[in-house]
């Protein structure tokens, strides 16, 4: 229970979701030949109660933003595919940097290397082979079929079963990149690893048929890398540059596309593969070694768990990937950034999350959870159905609605240089208008902000109807921000006719206002503006605002955890004492 809300607390709600499927499957298999189902089932499902309990404060907030975000309606099926483990990376079992390492040659095979490799080494995957052929039943109940079925859905699109668990599973669509369900299915081969270690403990000699299978193993893998080898030595004749190629067309790989075309560079994949592959069988050869030293010392079992033990070392060490933060630095944006006062935002197509970098505040970057409402507005200015919203964005203007964001500059990168466009009339973070149109449907809005004569300092757009009714006057008034934080902010306005509150900050159903004292209005509302933005009715006279981003779910959430946190602590104390009375008895029994 409590691993399991550590991990909720993690704040990675994908393999929360991906260790809860997997420990379903693992405790229905082993229900099958269970005496106390009911218990067992009952436990299960206590586990996973108690621990949401236990991080409910994190939990039902997470659950809130994403009934907001682009992932609350489902994701396509196209995009859930994005990101499945491929095929052929199979390979990575024995060969781990076949594909390259992104140290000494770059990594040419599909999505990313980090998430598409399954290697637990040579030795650990032999381990596992071995266990799973000698190892008791009993032992290693059901971790090859658990194994095999991790895997399966790890391969995600790239099999019909995908798509069946997308339509039909909840929880299936609402995550891409299924490949990391390889962490889980590595769980079961390390423990297949260590059942067959302990059978070479407790058992002795490997079968000589074993070892001679090895061998021949190792010899076969030698042979393909030798005829990689041969083939990148061709250049582009050769089969090698195809299987290279291959990567590329699919479009699912990361690389540019001039390392696939240089002769160069595949020639090298080839060599680096072949080396990977030579480096494998060698293990091979050493492991069939010790194995048949074994059948004469039962001691050289601890040389291949050694063996085991230093692979994974100095595979970790030869992919461990490092930069100086200047590589991602640009000195000429951090000029102009630091050279300018006011709160506005940025647009930097450049590096997208350099914002945390330099301090700036940005309307865009890698974010796998964007509020819906924020990333159709964002799809819509760049030409695109907003039903088609997803985290990516492809840029290609700087749209006039930006400046209703606070976006004063756009970074747009123009091969070795920089472009940059700069807005000066960007609208102030909080601002009073009076006229407003009511459109309750988003399709509605965004044609209205679209059109040329829409302008967003004298209109706001709502969805429902403000209370107090803003005044149309010519008495000007004045909003100001006193304080603010990230989840905060403290708003004095002095109002000389009813009127609107527009902060060009994202709205959000958990951002709520509160009367501070001294302000003349009681109760305030928080509602949609400009679809994106919040706006709050106000009433004439002197106001003292804090406007802050608390969720009901946060606060039910809260009392849960501290509950459940206490309940918690005393069944554990509970328990501790009971231990140690029993233990104290024992003792004088033993007298």
């Amino acid at each position: 229970m409590f691993a399991v809300a550590m991990q909720i607390l993690a704040g990675y709600p994908q393999h929360v979701f991906y260790t809860a499927v997997a420990a379903g499957v693992y405790s229905l298999l082993c229900l099958w030949k269970a005496d106390k189902r009911v218990l067992i089932a009952a436990g299960f499902a206590g586990m996973y109660a108690g621990a949401s309990a236990l991080a409910a404060v994190q939990l039902f907030p997470g659950i809130h933003v994403a009934g907001e975000s682009i992932r609350s309606f489902g994701l396509p099926y196209e995009f859930a595919c994005k990101f499945s483990f491929p095929p052929e990376n199979l390979v990575t079992f024995l060969s781990p940097q076949f594909f390259g390492n992104d140290t000494t040659v770059p990594y040419w095979g599909r999505w990313h290397p980090w998430e598409m490799s399954l290697f637990v080494g040579v030795v650990g995957f032999l381990l596992a082979v071995y266990g799973s052929v000698y190892g008791k039943r009993r032992v290693r109940r059901f971790s090859v079929a658990m194994a095999g079925l991790l895997l399966l859905l790890a391969l995600g699109g790239y099999t019909p079963l995908f798509k069946i668990l997308h339509a039909w599973i909840p929880g299936f669509d609402k995550f891409r990149g299924s490949s990391k369900f390889i962490f889980e299915a590595s769980l079961f081969i390390a423990m297949l690893a260590g059942i067959g270690l302990n059978h070479m403990i407790r058992h002795g000699p490997v079968p000589k048929r074993t070892i001679l299978a090895i061998l021949v193993a190792g010899f076969i893998i030698g042979c393909v890398a030798l005829s990689i080898r041969y083939s990148a030595m061709r250049g582009n004749s050769g089969w090698w540059s195809n299987t290279v190629s291959a990567s590329f067309v699919k479009g699912e790989s990361y690389l540019s596309s001039k390392h696939y075309a240089d002769p160069c560079f595949v020639q090298k994949a080839g060599f680096f593969a072949s080396r990977s592959l030579i480096i494998s069988a060698g293990t091979f050869f050493l492991l069939s070694f010790l194995l048949f030293l074994l059948r004469s010392s039962r001691k050289m079992v601890y040389a291949v768990a050694l063996l085991a033990v230093v692979e994974v070392f100095v595979f970790a060490r030869t992919s461990r990937f490092t930069f100086s933060l200047s590589s991602i630095r640009s000195p000429a944006i951090e000029r102009i950034i630091s050279g300018q006062t006011g709160d506005y935002r940025t647009l930097n197509l450049k590096h997208p999350d350099s914002a945390m970098l330099t301090g700036a505040h940005d309307i865009w970057g890698n974010d796998s959870v964007v509020l819906r409402r924020y990333a159709e507005f964002i799809t819509f200015t760049q030409g695109y159905p907003p039903d088609r919203a997803t985290q990516y964005v492809r840029f290609s203007r700087f749209h006039h609605l930006y400046k209703m964001l606070r976006c004063r500059f756009a970074f747009i990168p123009s091969g070795r240089r920089i472009g940059i466009i700069e807005e000066k009339d960007v609208m102030p973070r909080v601002q009073l208008i009076q006229e407003y149109v009511i459109i309750r449907d988003r399709d509605g809005i965004l044609r209205e902000m679209a059109d040329p004569s829409f302008d967003p300092r004298k209109k706001v757009i709502l969805e429902a109807d403000p209370h107090p009714e803003p005044v149309v006057s010519t008495k000007d008034g004045k909003a100001k921000v006193v304080d603010s934080s990230t989840d905060y902010l403290i708003i004095e306005a002095d109002v000389p006719d009813p009127a609107i509150l527009l902060i060009t900050d994202a709205y959000s159903k958990g951002w709520r206002a509160k009367s501070l004292p001294g302000s003349i209005q009681k109760k305030y509302h928080v509602m949609p503006a400009n679809y994106i933005l919040r706006a709050i009715p106000l009433s004439k006279g002197h106001h003292r605002i804090r406007v802050e981003y608390m969720p009901l779910a946060f606060r039910i959430g809260k009392w849960v955890s501290i509950c459940a946190i206490s309940v918690y602590i005393i069944v554990a104390g509970w328990f501790a004492l009971s231990y140690i009375g029993v233990q104290g008895r024992c003792q004088k029994v033993s007298r």
